[in-house]
């Protein structure tokens, strides 16, 4: 893409918009340790809902909110391409993983260990 489509985004909105975004993954990853938990979810199948969650609420990200085009919301820091916005809603970054872990043993602990 060439720098005058790349200077369309305004700095404000972007950093706004990843800041949602950050939200949404750190909320699904929490959501979904809880689920795992509660349900007494154990190896993969805990990390199996981990990896749908995760795709199902980027998949309703990009296509309620960005309307098909995360590229116009979401920049990947250099240009203005879908697949880097994609990959930034599909990634769920190291905390949020440790977010999704530790909520996930919390509730499995609290509710399973004496079973």
């Amino acid at each position: 893409m060439d720098d005058q489509t790349a200077s369309l985004i305004y700095a404000p909105h972007l950093q706004s918009n990843l800041s949602t975004i950050f939200t949404i993954k750190f909320l699904t990853a929490v959501f979904s340790g809880a689920t795992a938990g509660v349900l007494g979810l154990t190896n993969l199948a805990g990390f199996l809902l981990f990896a749908v969650s995760t795709l199902v609420s980027a998949a309703l990200v990009v296509f309620l909110k960005c309307g098909g085009k995360p590229s116009l919301y979401i920049g990947d820091g250099k240009t203005l391409s879908t697949r880097g916005a994609v990959m930034q809603l599909l990634l769920p970054g190291v905390d949020n993983f440790f977010g999704f872990i530790l909520t996930w043993t919390l509730l499995y602990g609290i509710i399973h260990v004496y079973d």
